[in-house]
């Protein structure tokens, strides 16, 4: 009987010391707020409907700086992965490809420059900015979710369903133009029991369309890094050097001034198993997309180029995408199906992409029968394309 007395008392005091769900994002916020900096491994894994259910995932290492409030946004970062490093370090950014041994930087960044990278987004400085946010909103409900465990660290979990609302950039809930009853975000947040501080960040678009989800790991804080960590110049000695805006300048002059020039042959598979070379083509005109999967702008061209295969195809003109990120043949073979991508894929072009200096998706190139560039574009713009396909044509 006494042991009973016992547990019933323990079961009646437990609401008493439990932590409400106020206590719980309470707590998150003032050691999110509290933060000077903080070094954390993350994975971020994207899905998206409109990309024929294809996951994109991306893995790095990421550090923010909040100790100095006088710098652009009141922070400072760098990202790094495998093949890149972003840095913003309060009134610069510079981007670094290890690959290709150049540093592209910028002066005097604007707030999409500072704010654009993958990393920053579903990021715990977004949550450091967005959580009281979505506190102090009465419009949005807020669910406990049940508690998990994440890579072995016992969880509370929570669900915010916002109305009419997105996250911009700046990680501010912003209205959206258009307001409807059905449009609903899904902000879903996992945090720590031990430390109070963001495990899994989880955003899911209206009707389910699709999410990103960050996972973070080996979070440290109150890490200092090196001052040469916030300058281009370690990078000096091999890597070149360049302004951002004049490096893609060049580029889109270089793309301009190719009119008229013999095009790089090249010999790729397709994914029928064939190889396919340019000095075969025969067509009076050649269209040539360079494109690569869950690529947004890539996807909306699709049927459009479709369309422009269709109306032309039977009058001289052939159309081949190249795929250039090296993506598996397999993979393409479901994404394809899946997009209902309807001209001939050419795949392993990342070789072939640099030989033309398509360095943005999707790049376009008009080939003449002797194998010489009558047009080319960054992005797809339809009508000036078909213009030159109708003046070629005639």
């Amino acid at each position: 009987m006494k042991q009973i007395i016992t547990l019933l008392i323990v079961i009646n005091l437990y609401p008493v010391y439990g932590q409400t769900d106020s206590e719980i994002l309470d707590k998150t916020i003032a050691k999110l707020d509290a933060l000077t900096t903080i070094r954390y491994d993350v994975r971020i894994v994207a899905y998206s409907e409109e990309i024929a259910g294809n996951n994109g995932t991306r893995s790095g290492k990421a550090y923010f700086d909040f100790t100095n409030k006088d710098t652009l946004g009141g922070f400072r970062y760098q990202f790094v992965s495998d093949s890149k490093e972003q840095v913003f370090n309060g009134k610069q950014c510079f981007n670094v490809d290890f690959k290709d041994e150049m540093v592209l930087y910028k002066d005097n960044p604007s707030t999409y420059d500072i704010y654009n990278p993958i990393l920053i987004s579903t990021s715990i400085f977004e949550a450091k900015v967005l959580l009281p946010q979505l506190i102090r909103d009465n419009t949005i409900v807020v669910t406990r979710k049940k508690d998990t465990v994440i890579n072995t660290i016992d969880c509370y979990k929570f669900n915010f369903l916002i109305p009419d609302k997105f996250i911009d950039i700046n990680a501010v809930l912003t209205k959206l133009p258009s307001p409807n009853k059905k449009t609903h975000l899904n902000y879903q947040i996992t945090i720590s029991k031990k430390r109070y501080l963001p495990i899994e960040i989880k955003t899911v678009s209206p009707d389910n369309f699709g999410s990103f989800t960050a996972t973070f790991g080996n979070c440290k804080t109150g890490i200092t890094k090196e001052d040469s960590v916030w300058s281009y110049d370690r990078f000096s000695d091999k890597y070149a050097i360049l302004e951002k805006e004049q490096y893609y300048k060049s580029k889109k002059n270089k793309m301009t001034n190719i009119i008229g020039s013999g095009a790089p042959d090249f010999t790729l598979p397709n994914i029928d198993g064939d190889m396919v070379s340019l000095s075969s083509f025969n067509s009076q005109l050649t269209l040539l997309e360079f494109w690569f999967p869950n690529c947004g702008a890539c996807v909306i061209a699709v049927p459009h180029i479709n369309e422009i295969q269709k109306k032309y195809k039977d009058k001289g003109l052939k159309v081949y995408g190249i795929e250039y990120t090296e993506s598996s043949k397999e993979n393409l073979k479901s994404y394809i199906i899946k997009q209902n991508i309807e001209f001939p894929i050419l795949y392993e072009g990342k070789d072939v992409a640099k030989s033309y200096d398509a360095f943005a998706a999707p790049t376009i190139y008009l080939l003449n029968k002797k194998k010489e560039i009558v047009y080319a574009s960054i992005g797809l713009k339809k009508e000036d394309l078909i213009k030159v396909i109708n003046d070629r044509l005639k």
